[in-house]
């Protein structure tokens, strides 16, 4: 089978053959569709775009003229991904959100460069910016719930019960509001904390 000039594939291994070409180095290259291929150094060249792609790296479908090699798949050009695994034959699995299984494609079909900024923005309940970086939001809801927890079980281990026998001869105190500061940090706003 011939492999086509435009193809990108994973370099595999190498052997020098003497006598052969200009210096006989040969590479071992598995490409999609057409694994363990020997090709000689001086019809190789490095794709610098293709290096960058590895796993958790953000991606979007390559512009071009012809479409992926496995086909769209579901997915739009302008949709954002995330690769999750570089295939030993230059084949990758990328996650995009907007389709239910992953998608199957080539390093020359995703690229790394010119993806769409993701804006930071303010909440739209209270105006306040959103955090970026430093906690999940998720996060930050699991800790809010352990402190409320925290606080419950600290209130029951300093509470006692009275005794029944003088208790229940006396009218019940008459209770009053009692506030507490703890209440500002537990009415922060559930989307941006």
């Amino acid at each position: 089978a011939q492999v086509g000039s435009d193809l990108i594939g994973v370099v595999i291994g190498q052997y020098k053959q003497l006598n052969v070409g200009k210096d006989g180095l040969t590479y071992i290259v598995n490409f999609p569709k057409h694994a363990g291929k020997h090709v000689p150094a001086e019809m190789l060249q490095e794709d610098p775009t293709s290096a960058k792609i590895q796993a958790a790296v953000h991606v979007k479908i390559r512009r071009g003229s012809s479409d992926p090699t496995f086909g769209w798949q579901g997915v739009e050009g302008s949709d954002r991904g995330v690769v999750q695994e570089v295939r030993f034959d230059g084949t990758l699995l990328v996650y995009f959100p907007s389709i239910e299984r992953f998608f199957l494609g080539t390093l020359g079909d995703v690229t790394a460069e010119d993806l769409p900024k993701v804006v930071k923005g303010n909440c739209p309940i209270c105006l306040e910016p959103l955090l970026r970086g430093e906690q999940l939001g998720t996060d930050m809801v699991v800790n809010d719930q352990v402190q409320r927890v925290r606080r419950l079980m600290e209130g029951e281990r300093n509470a006692r019960n009275d005794t029944f026998s003088v208790a229940e001869a006396l009218p019940p105190p008459k209770t009053g509001l009692v506030r507490s500061t703890t209440h500002a940090h537990e009415m922060a706003c559930s989307i941006c904390m």
